[in-house]
């Protein structure tokens, strides 16, 4: 009980996140609020496969 504050945290397993959870929810909502098509996202949510 004593060590577990002095122990180092572990890192995540996996690659680690392409996007930011910011990016991944304002593409989500760019597309909601304007209603278009996946294949019209703007370019700065990247490419629509991959949204």
């Amino acid at each position: 009980m004593r060590l577990v504050p002095l122990l180092p945290c572990g890192k995540k397993a996996g690659r680690p996140p392409t996007w930011t959870k910011r990016q991944l929810i304002d593409g989500i909502r760019w597309r909601t609020r304007v209603g278009s098509p996946w294949r019209d996202v703007p370019p700065q949510y990247r490419s629509w496969p991959s949204a």
